[in-house]
């Protein structure tokens, strides 16, 4: 490991200083543009010279076409303007001007030239073809035009991905879910690097403004072999660059609160304020050749969350401080080599994580923050090979600190408050990562291979259940009478660290002084895929990935990916595409690090029951001072084992195997309508289980086991004996648990999308998607299973949406007045029902009464239409100013984010609070703007 980050520190070295020596992009942050040149009867024409120039930063680049008239540009940034001039002696020139391309695409463009008696020229103002010809991938781009029209509450780009087919918010952790998987199935890509946060693996990890992002695509299905560590899907950004024009932006975005709708829960209107303020300003550092942008943007937001819980209604207080900042420099040391280097950060601090049912004290304040320094190197080695280096070197930090001492109480399905579980927590990420993709035009063959590289170092201290957890059954009579034994908290459970454990990593989270984690590891990636072009209009897509996580033991993740584009005609009218392909996720690093920390000789909880633990059951709302005399045998301790040490062989990387087929039609200029269906089937996904767990007991009839009933048929005993599974070599623990590779998913979509570009002063785009998404369990993290057959049932996922759709559009009236809005319509997300009580004797209080099934409840349908009314004026020329107004939900439809999920014992008898909303999203707001560019 020494040698490779030796490695690593000496190539990005060697990639920074040739990066400041000599705009390019990374393997998403570019396009190849091929074609055929042919003459008026249909003949191919070889020897033909094509010139691709960008307008805007000076780049030209020349090709002559081979013997059957092919022509290829491989890597070609997109920021700027493009012209495509073709001539031949004998024949009058044509060329293509006013051509705009989207990153990640392989547009083709044909020519036909007419013979000339006298040097002519044929120029064609235009548009780069609406349908992708060559290949098999299903993406949505949005381009800058949408970027900066539509109404994002919160000015977030992620929002976008809501305009693809199969993506919606994530039910869980995350920021989206792509094809009904967890938001952990994501990879998140910024300019051909990852943008991802490794310890979670289910958010991005260092934001964009807005204002910054040039481009942003969402690649669904069939993602080509130089994607990977995700089973999902790639949400990728590509950030804007200079050019040889000086452009600046100011803005202010301002929501007084005041004229925002009352909230659907409490009837009143809860006080809001936020102001993002920021600009942007680019330009040449030395024209045709070297360009800067650099942007900054801040956000204040003062809030109130609303509880809904009976014992404290009402709003108190949150509050969010975000600012961001972005630097690039770009640099064509040659039309062959050019460069561009990229900082930029994010410091995020929030007091909020409350609301619904958990009352102000039971939230955090958190502070996220993260920087990354990207490089990126392009240089074209010949007339057809080019190669793409790059390099990022990234920081991340995620702290998290109570708003209130313990213990935190949990009432089942009416109250939680005090400290959260889960905090104080340190988690820090520095990551170095190198890859290079080396792409090759062997004529009917363009074919690439490269690597990536990462080395990850974590440190982190956290533990769990530290400041004492209380848990009182469902309709548990409150509050809490010492002389009432009806009163009474039905378990406890409070966290330790082992002491015969170093604490090694020390932070400022009094009195608690928590075992820590300093571990590394690396990701290596492999990969090569050939585009052949069987014939004209017929296109495989033929790709091979390996990967090999050092963290985790599985070593044969090999990856085939094929696909298919046929364009019927010819023309670029209508294509039929397809493929399968195999798709791997990673080892996110919460498990093993859980496994390191809650080992055996690590951090651990103990779970006390008053009955199981006479005399050592604290007294409510008392905790423990110290871990009582014989812990590990009197009180049940819990503990998880390191399996990809244990048994290598059950800790696998959870896998996709994914089918597509689908047709493209350009119905007419600017208009397509695309219809596809996906199969998505998911194998080795990550879930908990008990190895030391009950035998099975069958609930769905109705009848119920006491925790000693249970316990007595622990088969390791509890507390455990000697010895334990997989050779445990000392006692006294009640839960066994190992996250295993055992799950399996399954997903199937019909995805309809019709997308007009901008043209007569308008664009809009309609998706629909018809789904259904199911899986053995939600995810690692749901509580540990044990023998019971009734767990790992076959059940709606809980991201599953059968019904989505999405219409978002703008229109440019006359009097530079523009009119955009987004409707979102979907299905509920599903409510898995709860009988709020341990039915089993297992523990957890996470039972579903009788035969109920995982998720078998459903929000209600989520509706809502956002709009922007904007007018630019003209100051002088080109400064302009922009006015706008922003209406966020605004028919003020009553949405339910989170309901109360406790069903009651009694199946076709649920309590009366059973899916009674605890919190909605938000009413209607307003938000105004000015903006100011030149």
């Amino acid at each position: 490991m020494t040698s490779l980050l030796r490695l690593g520190r000496l190539i990005t070295v060697a990639v920074m200083t040739a990066t400041l020596a000599a705009p390019a992009s990374a393997q998403v942050s570019t396009f190849d543009l091929s074609g055929t040149v042919l003459d008026s009867s249909g003949a191919v024409l070889p020897g033909a010279t094509v010139t691709l120039r960008n307008t805007k930063t000076g780049l030209v680049r020349s090709e002559v076409t081979d013997p059957q008239g092919r022509y290829h540009f491989i890597a070609v940034p997109i920021v700027g303007e493009f012209s495509l001039r073709t001539e031949l002696a004998s024949f009058g020139a044509e060329e293509r001007a006013g051509l705009v391309f989207q990153a990640n695409t392989k547009p083709v463009i044909d020519f036909t030239l007419a013979v000339a008696t006298v040097a002519e020229t044929t120029t064609v103002v235009g548009r780069a073809p609406i349908l992708e010809t060559r290949k098999s991938e299903l993406a949505l781009t949005v381009d800058q035009q949408k970027i900066a029209t539509m109404p994002l509450n919160g000015r977030n780009y992620l929002d976008l991905a809501n305009f693809a087919n199969g993506v919606h918010g994530a039910a869980t952790r995350g920021d989206l879910s792509i094809n009904g998987q967890l938001g952990r199935n994501i990879d998140y890509v910024v300019d051909g690097v990852s943008n991802k946060v490794i310890e979670w693996g289910d958010a991005s990890k260092t934001g964009l403004s807005l204002d910054i992002v040039q481009e942003f695509q969402v690649i669904t299905s069939q993602f080509s072999a130089e994607f990977g560590h995700s089973l999902g899907g790639i949400v990728s950004a590509v950030t804007k660059s200079g050019t040889n024009d000086f452009h600046g932006t100011g803005y202010i975005y301002e929501r007084p609160g005041r004229f925002d709708a009352k909230n659907g829960l409490t009837g009143t209107r809860t006080p809001f304020n936020q102001q993002q303020f920021g600009g942007v300003l680019s330009g040449p550092i030395v024209r045709n050749r070297t360009h800067f942008i650099g942007s900054f943007e801040g956000t204040n937001q003062d809030s109130e969350l609303v509880v809904t819980s009976t014992i404290a209604p009402g709003v108190a207080p949150a509050t969010l401080n975000r600012y961001q900042g972005f630097t690039k420099v770009t640099n064509r040391f040659t039309d062959n080599h050019n460069a561009q280097l990229r900082f930029n950060l994010d410091d995020n601090q929030s007091i909020g994580n409350f609301g619904g049912l958990v009352l102000p004290d039971g939230g955090t304040k958190s502070k996220r923050a993260s920087w990354e320094l990207q490089g990126t190197v392009t240089s074209v080695l010949g007339s057809q090979t080019v190669n793409e280096a790059r390099v990022q070197y990234s920081q991340f930090v995620n702290e998290s600190t109570n708003l209130a001492p313990g213990p935190r109480v949990i009432y089942t399905g009416f109250a939680t408050y005090g400290a959260n579980p889960g905090s104080p927590q340190d988690i820090r990420e520095n990551r170095i990562q190198l890859n290079d993709k080396l792409s090759r035009d062997f004529g009917a063959h363009r074919t690439f291979v490269g690597f990536d590289m990462s080395h990850i170092a974590k440190t982190g201290v956290f533990n769990a259940d530290s400041v004492g957890v209380y848990t009182f059954a469902a309709g548990t009579p409150y509050p809490y009478n010492p002389a009432n034994p009806a009163t009474f908290p039905t378990q406890f459970v409070q966290g330790f660290t082992d002491p015969r454990r170093p604490i090694s990593l020390h932070r400022d989270f009094a009195p608690f002084d928590f075992a820590g984690i300093d571990r590394s590891y690396a990701n290596v990636d492999v990969f090569a895929q050939d585009d052949w072009e069987v014939r004209r209009g017929l296109t495989l897509n033929l790709g091979i990935r390996y990967e090999r996580q050092t963290s985790s033991p599985d070593t044969n993740n090999i990856m085939p990916r094929t696909g298919f584009a046929w364009d019927i005609g010819r023309d670029g009218r209508m294509v039929v595409r397809g493929g399968y392909g195999r798709f791997y996720d990673q080892l996110f690093d919460n498990i093993p690090n859980t496994e390191d920390l809650f080992g055996i000789t690590g951090n651990f909880s103990i779970t006390l029951t008053p009955g199981g633990n006479p005399g050592v059951f604290p007294t409510f709302p008392n905790v423990l001072s110290s871990l009582p005399p014989g812990f590990g045998a009197a009180l049940g301790r819990t503990v998880t084992l390191d399996l990809g040490a244990l048994d290598p062989d059950a800790r696998k990387t959870p896998f996709s195997d994914q089918f597509t087929i689908g047709v493209a039609r350009e119905l007419m200029p600017e208009l397509a309508l695309t219809v596809d269906y996906t199969h998505l089937r998911g194998h080795d996904l990550f879930r908990t289980v008990d190895l030391n767990g009950p035998s099975a007991f069958d609930t769905t009839t109705g009848a119920t086991r006491t925790v000693a009933q249970a316990d007595a048929t622990r088969p390791y005993g509890s507390s455990s004996r000697v010895p334990g599974p997989y050779g445990i070599t000392e006692g006294g623990f009640k839960q066994i648990r190992a996250v295993v590779s055992e799950g399996n998913g399954w997903y199937h979509g019909l995805k309809l999308n019709l997308t007009k570009r901008f043209a007569a002063s308008h664009f809009y785009q309609v998706s629909y998607t018809l789904s259904k998404a199911e899986n053995e369990q939600d995810d690692f993290g749901s509580a540990a299973q044990g023998a019971d057959p009734f767990d790992f049932r076959r059940a709606r996922a809980s991201n599953d949406v059968p019904h989505a759709l999405v219409i978002n559009g703008t229109y440019i009236l006359p009097y530079a007045i523009s009119l955009s809005g987004i409707l979102n319509v979907r299905s509920g997300l599903p409510v898995d029902p709860q009988a709020g009580s341990d039915l089993n004797g297992d523990g957890f209080t996470t039972d579903r009464p009788g035969n109920l099934a995982r998720n078998s409840s459903r929000l209600p349908t989520f509706k809502t239409v956002d709009v922007s009314l904007g007018k630019t004026f003209a100051v002088r020329a080109p400064h302009e100013l922009e006015l706008r107004m922003d209406v966020f939900n605004l028919f003020d439809a009553f949405n339910v984010r989170q309901v109360n999920s406790v069903y009651g014992r009694e199946v076709g008898n649920p309590v009366a609070t059973f899916l009674t909303p605890t919190l909605v999203w938000a009413p209607r707001q307003l938000q105004f703007a000015a903006r100011y560019r030149f």
